[in-house]
C-alpha cells in the first residue's frame, strides 16, 4: 500500500426553525427552536470508511407535533466497505 494522505471530511449543520401556528389563534403554536449536528468521514483504505455522525449536539428538546417525542443528542458509527469493482463515492 501507498504511504498516502487519506482525506478527513467534516461537514455541520445549523438548523433553525421558526414557531409554526396551527391554527389562527395565537394560542396554539409549536415553538421554535434550533439545532446543530455535525458529521466526519474518514477514509481508512481503499475500500474502508469510518464515517460519524452527532445529532442535536446540544441535547435541544423541541417539538415537531403535539404528544410525539423527538430525538435527544445522538451518536451513530459506520464502517462502510465498497465492494472491489462497485462505485467510488
Amino acid at each position: 500500500m501507498r504511504n498516502a494522505c487519506l482525506p478527513l471530511a467534516v461537514s455541520g449543520l445549523f438548523l433553525t426553525v421558526n414557531p409554526l401556528f396551527l391554527s389562527r389563534a395565537d394560542a396554539n403554536r409549536l415553538p421554535g427552536y434550533a439545532m446543530v449536528n455535525l458529521h466526519a468521514q474518514q477514509r481508512l483504505a481503499r475500500d474502508w470508511r469510518l464515517r460519524l455522525r452527532l445529532e442535536n449536539l446540544f441535547d435541544k428538546d423541541y417539538l415537531l407535533a403535539y404528544g410525539y417525542n423527538t430525538q435527544a443528542r445522538a451518536a451513530f458509527v459506520q464502517l462502510p466497505y465498497q465492494l472491489p469493482g462497485g462505485a467510488r463515492p
